[in-house]
C-alpha cells in the first residue's frame, strides 16, 4: 500500500493547475458540483488560469513561475491557497 508524502500531495494540487481540471469552480459548475463557476473575487468564472494570473484573493507572488517549477515557493503557495483542489 502507497501512502502519499507530503511532495505527492503537492504534485497532485500542482498539476490540477498545469492541466486546469481540478475544483475550480468552473469546473464544478460543469460537473453539477456548484451552483456558479463564479470566483470569490467577482469574477464571472473561476478557472486555473484565472487563479494563477488574475485573481487579487489568489494570484500567486511569482505568476507563470508557480506553474513551472514545483519549488519551496511554489509549495508554499500551494499549502496557503484557499482552494481545496
Amino acid at each position: 500500500m502507497h501512502i502519499a508524502s507530503n511532495r505527492d500531495t503537492h504534485l497532485y494540487r500542482f498539476n490540477h493547475f498545469r492541466t486546469g481540471v481540478g475544483r475550480f469552480r468552473s469546473c464544478l459548475y460543469k460537473w453539477g458540483m456548484a451552483f456558479s463557476a463564479a470566483c470569490e473575487c467577482g469574477a464571472e468564472e473561476q478557472t486555473a488560469d484565472h487563479v494563477v494570473l488574475q485573481s487579487p484573493i489568489q494570484r500567486p507572488p511569482d505568476g507563470l513561475h508557480v506553474l513551472t517549477v514545483l519549488d519551496d515557493g511554489t509549495t508554499q503557495w500551494l499549502l496557503n491557497s484557499c482552494l481545496e483542489i
